[in-house]
């Protein structure tokens, strides 16, 4: 019997493949911010939505409502009309990890958003409702 469940493991590992890395391949980008008076653009956003994996309206709401001031989108970057020091969007970029992206039970970042109110994770398969 050991003989086959070591036959039968190999024949798994075959099938599902290697994943062996740092554990880690999720990084958060630096924000490139720049200053236009009291207004703050935010060069990259797109990057962050690209990373994130998450709907642009949907991270757009949550900076408007987090820095508390008007935000308008111009496609390639928003302007954030305040001006925001960089650890403090730093700061807000974190929260938004924690709450919409990382999962509280395998603590991983490969998670979707179901039914706009669910965040699902991908790697265990945990689910909790957001707000």
């Amino acid at each position: 019997m050991n003989s086959d469940y070591h036959t039968m493991l190999d024949r798994l590992y075959e099938i599902l493949g290697s994943k062996r890395g740092t554990g880690n391949r999720f990084e958060i980008p630096e924000p490139e911010i720049i200053y236009q008076g009291s207004v703050t653009i935010w060069k990259n956003f797109n990057r962050f939505v690209e990373v994130f994996r998450r709907d642009r309206m949907f991270m757009i709401r949550f900076f408007k409502k987090e820095l508390g001031a008007p935000i308008d989108d111009d496609n390639d970057y928003i302007s954030i009309h305040r001006k925001i020091q960089i650890a403090i969007l730093k700061t807000k970029i974190n929260s938004f990890v924690e709450l919409y992206i990382r999962c509280h039970e395998c603590k991983g970042f490969d998670t979707h958003i179901q039914d706009g109110k669910i965040l699902v994770c991908e790697i265990c398969g945990a689910s909790r409702v957001i707000r």
